[in-house]
């Protein structure tokens, strides 16, 4: 009973230990994941920056620089019938030297909207909404600004237009000016970047809507609510903890507008505590497995030198040892009076396995002369002995 109260001790103490090491084990794998998944994030956000800056910086300069162009800037000023030609002809020459998807000048005058394949529509933007961008980029009384949409233009695909404002010598508005890159190429790259390291990539305008993602159902629709973006923390990189549990590095990119979100995807964090929680419990197992088996072997080799001890090997009949260790336990059953009775009987037993020809009788008493005496006299008198007994 002692010795099975010591083994519970024992796999209590075992499962007790690997408990406690699987919880720190999970404390200091988050600890270290998090460090990990910080440095991870901003390395990610770095360097998706510079690709976005060498993506989309050409295009905003060109923007720029066509909002600055004398010959468009005449051109806007003076509209007549040949104004169409010339502006078709100069927007041309612009798409197809600089291999964009459109570029494109508005009048603000006449609202008439120039591409390089001729007039594509007059603006409404009191009755078209898709027009709107227009009021609202000139209210901004930006030099240049973004914005995405889709199928505005021809162009069946999400796509980022670079707008620019064209001014004359004494900064009254003449129209607005631009380019249009379609969003694959962003979107690859982002895409890219979630496969290779388990993040998502998103640019997000100040309000947190989403306006470049590699899932298209998100951009124009989904917005970032739990985000903090401040444009003060200019050229930093923020970290935040979003609700969901994630890890997220943001980082206002000044000639876009835009915030860069990089958000850690909480799954892989997830996926390493399980493995650590299953490495554990298996660990745990195996070794409650191979303490079970310890015991059952120490237990039965014990009962092995328990039986040479107490037994004498030719006979297989307890010897003194056994006695002395048992008799308190033997006096107490319901015995004949004789503390050897148990011996005798064994004797008798293995003498009849033997295939002895013995005669065994036994009768009531106690181990004392009173009993043996008349017993001993049966005995020489069934030996053939000559002569009469001397009392």
């Amino acid at each position: 009973m002692k010795s099975n109260k010591t083994v519970g001790i024992a796999f209590a103490l075992v499962f007790a230990s690997f408990v406690l090491s699987t919880i720190s084990s999970l404390v200091s794998l988050h600890v270290v994941m998090r460090d990990n998944v910080r440095t991870m994030n901003k390395v990610i956000a770095m360097r998706i920056y510079d690709n976005i800056s060498y993506e989309l910086s050409e295009p905003i300069s060109v923007a720029k620089t066509m909002s600055c162009d004398i010959g468009l800037k005449e051109m806007l000023q003076n509209e007549s019938e040949e104004t169409t030609e010339m502006m078709t002809e100069y927007l041309h020459g612009l798409q197809e030297g600089l291999g964009y998807e459109m570029v494109f000048a508005i009048s603000d005058a006449s609202k008439t909207y120039y591409m390089g394949d001729g007039i594509l529509k007059t603006l409404d933007y009191e009755h078209d909404e898709y027009d709107q961008w227009y009021p609202t980029f000139v209210q901004k009384n930006t030099w240049h600004d973004l914005d995405v949409d889709i199928g505005e233009t021809g162009l069946e695909a999400w796509t980022v237009f670079v707008n620019a404002r064209v001014q004359d010598y004494d900064d009254r508005l003449l129209g607005v000016c631009g380019v249009g890159v379609l969003m694959t190429g962003l979107q690859k790259m982002f895409q890219g970047y979630e496969w290779d390291y388990g993040v998502k990539v998103r640019l997000v305008d100040t309000s947190g809507l989403v306006q470049v993602d590699s899932d298209e159902i998100n951009i124009e629709r989904t917005k970032l609510e739990d985000l903090n973006l401040s444009k003060d923390a200019k050229g930093d990189f923020v970290y935040q903890d979003a609700s969901d549990g994630s890890f997220v590095v943001t980082k206002y990119v000044e000639n876009l507008k835009w915030f860069l979100v990089v958000q850690s995807n909480g799954v892989a964090e997830s996926g390493q505590f399980a493995n650590v929680i299953v490495v554990n419990v298996l660990l745990c197992l195996f070794v409650m497995a191979a303490l079970v088996v310890f015991v059952q072997l120490t237990r039965r080799r014990a009962n092995e030198l328990e039986n040479v001890s107490y037994k004498d090997q030719p006979t297989g009949l307890y010897n003194r040892r056994a006695f002395e260790t048992d008799k308190d336990d033997m006096l107490n059953e319901l015995l004949p009076e004789d503390f050897v009775y148990a011996q005798n009987a064994e004797f008798r037993d293995f003498a009849k396995q033997l295939g002895a020809d013995l005669t065994y009788e036994e009768g009531p008493g106690i181990h004392n002369w009173d009993f043996w005496d008349p017993w001993i006299r049966r005995i020489l008198d069934w030996f053939p002995l000559a002569g009469d007994l001397v009392d």
